[in-house]
């Protein structure tokens, strides 16, 4: 599936808690702190696989899965199995809602769409572009280790604005928050 992000309106670290961890009082360097903040974030969902701001996915796709095959959903968590929205177009144009011929899986690494009994994946001819659309919200507020593991991110970010060079080592990630957030790459919560 392809997909579309729409953009963080809160992030999950605030300014203020980056600078009382960066120990910065002033506000001169608030505007570079806000950019670490959002880059930090981006970083530990790349690394996780997990949305850690809440906001709205929509999903393409071409066809549907087999018939005891789940959809699977790009990214996750979801918020809430409610604000799932699953709709076709055929070749003539017309869209169908089919949300509540569907269950969601949220247990999944990556949420799933799985057919309810009697229900089956619809068969007719699809529109040649983008016939499947799924929207939902995913993203839930970090754990205290990703947090940690951020703050750590905006801290050495801000104090290296370069690459670190240790011997003949070059480091832009240090080890303690790659390490935490290895740590939460496969878990579902």
């Amino acid at each position: 599936m392809r997909y579309k992000v729409a953009t963080v309106s809160t992030e999950p670290i605030t300014k203020t808690e980056a600078k009382l961890h960066l120990r910065v009082t002033d506000t001169t360097e608030d505007t570079k702190i806000e950019e670490l903040i959002t880059a930090a974030r981006e970083y530990a969902e790349a690394v996780t696989g997990k949305l850690l701001a809440p906001r709205v996915v929509t999903a393409v796709a071409d066809e549907f899965p087999s018939l005891t095959d789940n959809m699977v959903l790009p990214v996750g968590p979801i918020v809430a199995s409610a604000s799932v929205t699953l709709t076709w177009k055929d070749y003539d144009g017309t869209i169908t809602d089919i949300s509540a011929d569907v269950d969601v899986d949220e247990y999944s690494y990556n949420p799933e769409l799985a057919l309810k009994p009697g229900e089956e994946w619809p068969d007719d001819d699809l529109y040649p572009t983008n016939p499947i659309t799924v929207s939902y919200t995913a993203g839930k507020a970090p754990s205290k280790k990703v947090k940690n593991a951020m703050l750590l991110l905006i801290g050495h970010w801000f104090d290296n604005r370069e690459e670190v060079v240790v011997g003949n080592e070059t480091y832009t990630v240090p080890f303690a928050a790659e390490a935490l957030l290895q740590q939460e790459r496969h878990t579902t919560t």
